[in-house]
């Protein structure tokens, strides 16, 4: 009897014994599992995002080109009265009777005049005692008029007493054509002359000048 509960007794502790040792044998596998299931955790400080870039312009500011053609002649925004200088490349610039006219003087490059008009991008001046127009695309500006004449352009009314008002070639100029009185007509460019003031008209298909005391506003 004894040996019989003595050998229960054995079996029992070798029992407890192999479930420990599976018991550890599980421990063991499900660690070494784990690590060889472990997924590595990446590196945020070396990975790059797929939208970021690295452009050599951190602001994303698109660049203006720049353009390397410069004007070769100096246009006149402001249609200011007052001295120019000639600014020709070569040649000197064509003094005329009218706008785009017949050619009366030639002015050097470099010369200063005094613009009194400026009227569709021709300059009235007075150059070797000869008046005209020259294209005011050839010229650089040098500064502004002390005054400036107290008329506008605009519509005037001829009104003279009686007779047509005779219109000029220039300012101070001979007759060249005549307006009868009450006509309307268009002062395109104002100019002073030795204190008298003229207005430039286009009459005929011809160019002249009136004398702004026989014209009243339309």
């Amino acid at each position: 009897m004894k040996n019989k509960i003595s050998n229960n007794r054995i079996l029992a502790i070798a029992a407890c014994f192999l479930v420990i040792a599976i018991i550890l044998v599980s421990i063991a596998t499900a660690v070494d599992n784990k690590k060889q299931n472990k997924t590595p955790t990446p590196d945020v400080s070396q990975s790059t995002p797929a939208e970021s870039v690295s452009p050599k312009n951190p602001e994303n500011i698109t660049a203006t080109p720049q353009t390397t053609d410069a004007p070769t002649q100096n246009a006149v925004a402001s249609g200011d009265i007052g001295k120019y200088k000639i600014a020709t490349q070569d040649d000197p610039l064509s003094l005329r009777d009218n706008p785009d006219g017949a050619q009366l003087e030639t002015i050097p490059k470099g010369e200063t005049v005094e613009i009194a008009v400026v009227y569709d991008g021709w300059g009235y001046t007075t150059y070797n005692n000869t008046s005209g127009w020259i294209a005011m695309k050839y010229t650089e500006f040098v500064s502004p008029a002390k005054t400036a004449p107290k008329n506008t352009i605009g519509k005037y009314i001829i009104n003279t007493k009686d007779d047509p008002l005779g219109y000029r070639s220039q300012p101070d100029g001979e007759r060249i054509g005549e307006i009868p009185k009450g006509e309307t007509v268009e002062i395109l460019a104002v100019c002073e002359v030795d204190g008298t003031e003229y207005g430039l008209v286009k009459y005929n298909g011809d160019y002249g000048w009136l004398n702004f005391d026989l014209l009243k506003a339309a």
